[in-house]
């Protein structure tokens, strides 16, 4: 999987590196790297519309800060251990704790990630054809 980095920036207390990834679809946080540094963000960009990846970025930064705050519960009698199995429950000065941080992490980020998303997928510029003018001989254009 081929990742670019788009920045370092805050989310709550913690710095969070934020990263765009050839993948088509997806997104996580890894909490403890292999480099040992800070958290790392990952959102599938390739091929995805800009209003996806924007949603994809929103849920993850909001994940985060929900787990963060002591929000998650697992379910009981789920045996898959599937991130789709939690729970969140809090009260509403939480909710808005973990609003607030998401929108400064939002706007901080936010021409970055449009630019990466760009370069991520932009289109490979077009082949030039070479025409024949005049005798035969061929031009490039």
């Amino acid at each position: 999987m081929k990742k670019r980095l788009v920045g370092t920036y805050h989310l709550g207390p913690s710095n969070i590196r934020l990263y765009v990834t050839d993948a088509d679809s997806g997104a996580s946080v890894v909490g403890r790297p292999k480099d040992g540094g800070c958290l790392e963000m990952m959102i599938g960009v390739k091929g995805a519309l800009w209003d996806y990846c924007v949603a994809s970025l929103l849920h993850e930064a909001l994940e985060h800060e929900m787990h963060r705050e002591g929000c998650g519960w697992k379910r009981t009698f789920d045996w898959t251990d599937a991130t789709d199995s939690y729970l969140f429950v809090m009260s509403h000065v939480i909710f808005d704790k973990c609003v607030a941080s998401c929108s400064i992490f939002m706007v901080a980020c936010m021409s970055d990630f449009q630019l990466a998303w760009k370069a991520m997928n932009a289109k490979a510029r077009p082949v030039r054809r070479k025409r024949k003018r005049g005798r035969g001989k061929e031009v490039e254009k």
